[in-house]
């Protein structure tokens, strides 16, 4: 269904391809993937399906700032390297 299950950390990939503003929100912030979000189907069939987009949470950036959710596609996503 989707590369990233519920509970994974990830970063958005190119924070620098957003407006200024949410560019800067979410650059260098951790985010945990709450759920993947189950559009409802078009046409004949309306069968609930993953069309890629997640409820995500963004952290606080190094102790600092707010913590707040976003609806974002999996592809502006990635996982997030753990640390060495």
């Amino acid at each position: 269904m989707t590369p990233y299950p519920t509970g994974s950390v990830v970063r958005v990939k190119d924070s620098e391809s957003w407006l200024a503003d949410f560019g800067r929100k979410v650059k260098d912030r951790d985010a945990i993937v709450l759920k993947a979000i189950l559009d409802w189907g078009y046409g004949s069939d309306s069968e609930k399906r993953f069309r890629g987009r997640l409820l995500i949470e963004f952290q606080k950036r190094n102790g600092r700032g707010k913590v707040f959710t976003e609806v974002m596609h999996q592809r502006d996503l990635v996982l997030k390297e753990p640390s060495t």
